[in-house]
């Protein structure tokens, strides 16, 4: 599939040529969100672990839907593009102690997210909302599907 490819091929460059700025924003990540603990805890993970498996099922197979998991597909793919353009820019920098696996990479791609899952199973205050109260209204979405395209777009604005 074209679009696939297209996707994939994206990511690797992004990947490659970004790969300097990925591992800088996985520290921050860890050293912020994660609290410098650089592993989720077994839930957790589990839980992260699923749903790319889940997707990775889903796209395994479009039968339904096609537009939104065309769109869906190629961005997964995406991802896994800028995951072996960041893996293959990092060992030819002869930087192995910046290589990531797949799990610890794709937490990035879950950061809004993780913000939230971690404490759940962890059991703990959330992140962003220490020291402030939850309130209606941080985050705004937009989806829109059209005759030929899906329309989507986020907004988080409690930082």
């Amino acid at each position: 599939n074209l679009t696939l490819f297209l996707g994939y091929a994206a990511g690797f460059l992004e990947g490659y040529l970004t790969r300097q700025h990925i591992y800088h924003a996985y520290l921050n990540f860890v050293n912020s969100v994660l609290l410098k603990k650089p592993d989720l805890s077994e839930e957790t993970y589990h839980y992260i672990n699923n749903q790319t498996n889940w997707l990775r099922s889903k796209c395994s197979k479009i039968t339904e839907n096609k537009a939104y998991w065309s769109v869906t597909c190629a961005i997964f793919e995406q991802v896994w593009g800028l995951y072996d353009g960041y893996t293959q820019g990092i060992k030819a920098d002869g930087a192995t102690e910046k290589l990531l696996d797949f799990n610890h990479f794709y937490y990035l791609t879950n950061m809004g997210d993780l913000e939230d899952i971690v404490p759940a199973f962890n059991k703990t205050e959330s992140y962003l909302l220490k020291g402030r109260k939850p309130t209606n209204g941080d985050c705004s979405i937009f989806v829109k599907m059209t005759a030929n395209d899906l329309v989507c777009s986020h907004n988080t604005h409690n930082m």
